[in-house]
């Protein structure tokens, strides 16, 4: 017989799967979206440091036109 910590222990597995299996359903319909912005979020990185240092190292004068290099090509494509 089990003694009553293992069945904790083991309750306590069971509610955390549940948990993530959960989780896991109400997210699934933001999955596009997620991997669209992690795909953004990389291209925008590789563009980032080599403007950073092509313009003397002033990342944020590099982050303006990283910003609006990505968002001129969403914005027309979220509009169509």
């Amino acid at each position: 017989m089990p003694s009553p910590v293992q069945v904790e222990y083991r309750t306590a597995g069971w509610i955390a799967l549940a948990l993530v299996l959960a989780s896991g359903v109400l997210l699934w319909p933001f999955g596009p979206w997620v991997l669209l912005a992690t795909w953004l979020a990389v291209s925008a990185r590789r563009m980032h440091r080599p403007l950073t240092r092509g313009l003397g190292g002033r990342p944020r004068a590099a982050a303006v036109l990283t910003i609006v290099s990505v968002a001129l090509v969403v914005v027309p494509v979220v509009i169509l």
